[in-house]
């Protein structure tokens, strides 16, 4: 059966530069230790500000005591980007032979993301310091390194609703170009989509070390609330799928659809779902069901969801505190029940108080003891 729903698609447009440093002075300049950069003036390509930094002496003392130089680029510029980058070492010989890397072309191609200012990306083992240093690469004590950036630049465009077959995002392969791995489930992707609603599946996305054969794997995500995520992200619908736990109202709220829901928007940065799973949470609220509520709040740092369970316990407080959600709460999370419960916190400091005072009295003793000895 099919059924319309709404969707967004993602242009970009690239933006395409290169630099050429020629690091002149370079042996008054070079250091002999690690992590001792030499750095570039700043450079603008796709409207993004660089700076490379060429550490001589290794940037890692792994690197260093295995006679590499490191090699990194800068992002200067506020806001996340996407791009591509190469990085070479240029033979001055006339030999044609450079040495580096690149980014254009192959499984990195759809991009690596730096989420915000002062990012570095790059090499620790980018060449032989031995190399570096001889006549084919260091020129009338001049070293030139080229860098090549492809800046990508994508906006959100909303779509009329369109027919949709049954089939979700992740069941397609169609111009996917992530595999997820989660539990026994295999999950398709598109970064581009991804990342924009996820800064943190951005930054991992984007870096081939978090793969594992070619997946992506996710832990400690159940695949079916990860593939909720991603209905959320690809159509902005999210549908629940238990009704058991309606009325929230205990501990096992956390492991709740919603709750858990809650946790996978928390832990991958998927702002709009929280406030969603939050303002669904709220038509939960009650008295039987606020302690708990607060501790899932406080627990994926909910913070318009604790404000209003806030508000609302010292409101209803006589009732509240009668309820067995107030108990869980003080036997789980005393700090938490101070706030439903102010009265308490006198109590609760004076038996704090005693236990510090029981735990250093043999240290008073002792001490007290030396200082006569030494007397």
């Amino acid at each position: 059966m099919e059924k319309a729903v709404a969707s967004k698609c993602f242009s970009r447009t690239i933006q395409e530069g290169s630099t050429e440093w020629a690091l002149r002075n370079y042996s008054r300049r070079r250091s002999s230790g690690f992590r001792k950069p030499i750095e570039s003036n700043d450079f603008t390509i796709g409207r993004c500000r660089w700076t490379l930094h060429l550490y001589p002496g290794g940037h890692s003392l792994k690197a260093h005591r295995s006679g590499y130089s490191s090699l990194f680029l800068k992002y200067n510029s506020g806001g996340s980007v996407w791009f591509l980058y190469e990085l070479y070492l240029l033979d001055q010989s006339g030999k044609g032979n450079h040495l580096g890397f690149s980014f254009f072309g192959g499984a990195s191609s759809g991009g690596i993301n730096i989420p915000a200012q002062g990012y570095t990306v790059g090499k620790y083992f980018f060449v032989r310091r031995a190399v570096l240093e001889s006549p084919d690469y260091l020129k009338d004590d001049c070293v030139r390194i080229r860098c090549r950036i492809a800046v990508f630049t994508g906006r959100a465009l909303d779509l009329p609703l369109i027919r949709d077959d049954g089939a979700q995002p992740w069941e397609r392969n169609r111009r996917a170009n992530v595999l997820f791995q989660v539990g026994n489930e295999q999950v398709y992707g598109h970064r581009w989509v991804l990342a924009a609603s996820s800064s943190v599946l951005g930054w991992d996305l984007s870096h081939p070390e978090r793969y594992s054969n070619g997946l992506f794997v996710i832990h400690d995500v159940e695949p079916r609330i990860f593939k909720a995520m991603l209905q959320f992200i690809y159509t902005g619908i999210l549908e629940e799928d238990d009704q058991e736990f309606v009325t929230y109202a205990g501990s096992f709220v956390l492991d709740s659809f919603i709750g858990k829901v809650l946790a996978a928007a928390y832990q991958f940065r998927v702002e709009k779902l929280k406030k969603l799973c939050e303002s669904r949470i709220l038509s939960k609220l009650s008295v039987e069901s606020v302690a708990y509520l607060l501790h899932l709040a406080d627990h994926y740092h909910a913070t318009e969801l604790k404000a209003a369970c806030l508000k609302f316990a010292a409101e209803n407080r006589d009732a509240v505190l009668e309820t067995k959600g107030c108990e869980y709460l003080r036997q789980s999370c005393p700090l938490l029940y101070i706030h439903l419960n102010p009265s308490a916190s006198v109590g609760w400091e004076l038996r704090v108080t005693s236990k510090i005072l029981s735990a250093i009295e043999p240290f008073v003793g002792l001490m007290t003891w030396w200082m006569e000895v030494a007397v």
